[in-house]
C-alpha cells in the first residue's frame, strides 16, 4: 500500500502474511437470518403506500422534477 504523508511525500507499507494463523477469540453470535428481497419488497410497498399522499403537480412529470430541483 503507498500513502501520502502531510508534506506530499510517498510512504510504502508491506506486509508480509507467511505462516500467519488465525485463532477464533470468541464464539459468534448468530443473528437471525436476513433476506435481501423481502427487505426490497419491503421497501417498495412502503414506497407505493406513501407515494399516493404526496402532492402531485399538474401538468405532468415534467412539473415534478422541476419542482425537485427548485425550480
Amino acid at each position: 500500500m503507498s500513502f501520502t504523508t502531510e508534506n506530499n511525500h510517498i510512504f510504502y507499507l508491506e506486509l508480509a502474511m507467511e505462516r500467519t494463523e488465525f485463532i477464533q477469540l470468541q464464539d459468534f453470535e448468530e443473528g437471525e437470518e436476513v433476506n435481501p428481497d423481502a427487505i426490497l419488497e419491503e421497501e417498495t410497498v412502503r414506497q407505493l403506500e406513501k407515494k399516493p399522499t404526496e402532492k402531485k403537480g399538474t401538468g405532468g412529470g415534467n412539473n415534478d422534477l422541476l419542482d425537485e430541483l427548485g425550480i
